[in-house]
């Protein structure tokens, strides 16, 4: 299925209605402080060229300022002008089939897919989010957190558009009201039920009188885009306006569930041509490429119990799954509903950690292995784009392993469960530790040789003068499980302890992560991946390896160069996954209102997807024998022991 953005026709209506109203007071959110054009749109993002509007779009003013945009393959990175009064952006394709339609004051869109920009998100603290209601519904003031900055909502101007097949004229709107949260985005309807650590509901006090309320709704759905159309007249992608919250009842008892469809006011307007850069052709050096624009290319089902096929037999992980594309296998264990589909271009993730409280994941690993090279400058290179907003318990992750022997890790026939598949009896399980040196357990259930990337939620200290904000918002680890020769998962997996942490004790409380970047003198001098706390807008990731290095850019700029010391890889050839991982979403909540910590700033993640993570990837690519780019410094390589 496709409901991308195509370039043709427009139809417009113009249909009073006035049994409709405009977004209520209660809707309204965001409209921080907000940087200026040059603090957003990159060097290399272009102007879009005006466009004339097409017949009978309902008036508005018009947009003031230049928009730019940073084509990709199939989609746009889009930056938008400052409007006073906005609290959300969004922008959809002149295509057939689309109907607008002025609404009482809104502006009603039919038949689109509508993207939308959202708030920043923070891991730090808003004071507006602060409420008392008693044991288990507080959220406290940022006051009662001695580390915590108050950092108001902010519209972010950066949108995604994905599904760009080829230059299609858009319309780019500044609207009054966020974009609603639609429900969690699948190819299949499901209802979950939250179950909340056996507690859904607590007493609370209101007006000093004890009441029972809810943590959350009796369940929450994942829900199809022909169902998300049915409700609000159009897809919508990152929506995040939640569900209004009458005053005395719980401010949890809606979170997951859709938010009702208030048509906006519009307060600005621009029509402007995006051009992407095109699929055709392959980028140069990759033997590994998927940008999936195949919609037709499906994940199929392949082994839907992996016990004893997946993972060795008895190994102590539910519910692991195969599924497989022509290019991918998809790997999925401890998950309510994991769902993957293809579409606009991307592939969409989601899954919900089961009964919110064990750890699950979703990882995409191509059908087949890569050579490791052998010289010091020859790296694996692995590019890959996906949206890196990050906590304590749910984060993207690039994992790397393989077995000793050549040959033995990814394959077809005797020895392996499905064509270019993991090996019989070793997928990669994300449990309890995986990356903690004093209590991990391997990633491998067949005790192979891995690397992995854990990116979280920064720094519980201080470490001033290098950002925004004195607390870090985002952190990356570097963790390698050494190979276990005759890994046996009944006798190991209680005692070994694999997980060498190689990365840095950067602020010296023991994290051992990346939680900012370095200059020559090894002192921090930049933000990790702060500056790219989003829920759908992408950033691109390349990470370069080889036995002793990994490297690491962000949007083209280096972030880590980690030398591996005595942790060097030892396995012959490499596996390469990239996914994303959610765990005890239940304690998730408590986690981002902790008085000590308090990381209300979390918008969607506390609002919208509480109970399940999704997460949008594309254009994931692995070249096998690259150098560094020449832009590359030495002078911040940290060394591990």
């Amino acid at each position: 299925m496709s409901s991308g953005v195509r370039p043709s026709l427009f139809v417009l209506a113009f249909v009073p209605l006035a049994a409709c109203s405009g977004a209520p007071e209660s809707l309204v959110d965001g409209g921080g402080p907000e940087p200026t054009p040059g603090e957003v749109a990159p060097p290399e993002a272009i102007i879009a060229p005006p466009v004339a509007p097409p017949p009978g779009l309902p008036d508005a003013p018009a947009m003031v300022g230049d928009i730019r945009y940073v084509p990709g393959r199939d989609s746009a990175m889009v930056f938008v002008p400052v409007v006073p009064g906005v609290r959300d952006y969004r922008i959809y394709a002149v295509a057939p089939g689309v109907t607008v339609h002025a609404v009482d004051g809104g502006t009603q869109v039919d038949g689109a897919t509508l993207f939308c920009a959202g708030l920043r998100q923070h891991n730090q603290c808003d004071d507006s989010e602060a409420y008392d209601f008693g044991p288990g519904f507080t959220v406290d003031h940022c006051a009662a957190d001695v580390r915590a900055v108050d950092v108001p909502k902010e519209v972010l101007r950066i949108v995604q558009v994905d599904g760009l097949r080829d230059a299609s004229d858009v319309i780019v709107e500044a609207i009054d009201a966020q974009c609603p949260f639609p429900g969690a985005e699948g190819p299949r309807h499901a209802d979950i039920d939250c179950v909340f650590d056996g507690a859904p509901t607590a007493t609370a006090v209101v007006d000093g009188h004890a009441v029972t309320w809810e943590h959350c709704p009796a369940t929450f759905p994942i829900r199809t885009t022909d169902e998300i159309r049915a409700q609000y007249g159009s897809a919508i992608v990152n929506g995040q306006g939640p569900v209004p919250i009458a005053p005395g009842t719980s401010p949890t008892k809606s979170v997951g569930l859709p938010a009702p469809a208030i048509p906006p006011r519009v307060l600005a307007r621009a029509v402007v041509r995006l051009t992407p850069t095109g699929t055709a052709t392959r980028p140069a050096g990759f033997t590994f490429w998927e940008d999936f624009a195949d919609d037709s290319d499906q994940p199929a089902p392949v082994i839907t119990s992996g016990d004893g096929t997946l993972v060795p037999k008895d190994y102590p992980v539910w519910g692991m799954h195969l599924s497989q594309t022509k290019t991918l296998n998809i790997y999925d264990h401890s998950g309510d509903a994991s769902q993957t589909m293809i579409t606009r271009g991307t592939l969409r993730s989601v899954f919900a950690d089961a009964g919110q409280g064990i750890m699950a994941s979703n990882l995409l690993v191509p059908r087949q292995a890569f050579a490791i090279p052998e010289a010091a400058d020859r790296f694996v290179h692995v590019t890959f784009e996906v949206p890196t907003d990050a906590t304590l318990r749910r984060y993207w992750t690039f994992v790397t392993c393989g077995s000793e022997t050549p040959g033995k890790t990814i394959g077809s026939g005797p020895g392996f469960p499905a064509d270019g598949a993991l090996a019989t009896a070793s997928a990669l399980v994300f449990g309890p530790g995986f990356m903690e040196p004093d209590d991990g357990g391997p990633l491998s259930t067949a005790g192979w040789n891995c690397l992995v990337l854990v990116p979280r939620n920064g720094s519980y200290y201080e470490l001033e003068g290098t950002g925004p904000y004195p607390r870090p918002e985002t952190d990356i680890r570097v963790a390698i499980d050494r190979a276990l020769p005759g890994y046996d998962p009944k006798t190991y997996l209680q005692t070994a302890r694999p997980v060498t942490v190689v990365s840095p004790d950067m602020n010296s409380f023991g994290a051992f992560s990346w939680i900012r970047t370095w200059n020559d003198q090894h002192q921090p001098d930049g933000v990790m991946l702060d500056d790219q706390m989003f829920i759908e807008q992408r950033t691109r990731l390349d990470v370069f390896f080889n036995r002793g290095r990994i490297v690491v850019y962000a949007n083209g700029a280096q972030k880590i160069c980690n030398d591996l010391g005595s942790a060097r890889l030892t396995m012959a050839e490499a596996a390469v996954g990239i996914g994303h991982v959610h765990y005890h979403s239940s304690a998730e909540q408590g986690d981002m209102t902790r008085p000590d910590w308090l990381t209300t700033g979390q918008y969607q993640y506390r609002k919208n997807t509480p109970f399940l993570d999704q997460r949008g990837f594309d254009n994931y690519g692995v070249q096998p024998d690259a150098t560094l780019p020449a832009s590359f410094q030495e002078g911040p390589c940290y060394a591990a022991p």
